[in-house]
């Protein structure tokens, strides 16, 4: 099947990086935590709030990589046997709901980060005030991502359906999805 890419790849690989940067991050603070509990018999301070914040970080920024690759768990019983225009028209349906529920979440997480910049939340430790306006100010970045991954899929599933061929395929139903 020729599969197009979306214009998004490079974009999407980019925030591939940033989430393994933030899972490797994570990994090697949590270790150095742990080791020096045993050694020392206390917590490096602000691992904790920073792992927290960098989880939020990692899962925004795979979901739209995620999308693109169809690395995610789909239900597809109701659409596993359709082909072509009927599939694609099911498709947009998914899709346009899709993306009406991430600009939803676009918005309230943009003003709740917005907020969160304005009295620059913190977290409060024994000798630290960890910054965690950052993290909620990257959650409608990731959003925003997800809604141009989603609209990338919509236009090419648009092209199946006004395309001449009943069972033309080859536009590409999902960018970067294989069905095995």
């Amino acid at each position: 099947m020729n599969v197009k890419k979306s214009p998004w790849s490079k974009v999407n690989r980019v925030f591939w990086w940033i989430a393994a940067v933030a899972i490797g991050t994570m990994a090697i603070t949590t270790t150095a935590d742990v080791l020096y509990r045993w050694v020392m018999g206390g917590a490096i301070g602000p691992v904790y709030s920073l792992c927290e914040t960098l989880m939020a970080v990692m899962v925004w920024s795979a979901l739209a990589p995620t999308q693109e690759e169809n690395g995610h768990i789909g239900v597809t019983i109701f659409t596993s046997r359709l082909k072509g225009k009927t599939k694609a028209v099911f498709e947009i349906i998914a899709l346009l709901i899709c993306i009406i529920f991430f600009a939803l979440i676009f918005w309230k997480t943009l003003e709740d980060g917005i907020w969160a910049y304005g009295v620059k939340t913190f977290r409060y430790g024994d000798y630290y005030r960890f910054p965690t306006w950052w993290a909620r100010l990257y959650v409608p970045v990731g959003t925003l991502a997800m809604i141009g991954q989603l609209v990338f899929e919509t236009i090419n599933n648009f092209k199946v359906v006004f395309s001449g061929s009943k069972n033309d395929e080859a536009g590409v139903l999902n960018a970067g999805k294989e069905e095995v």
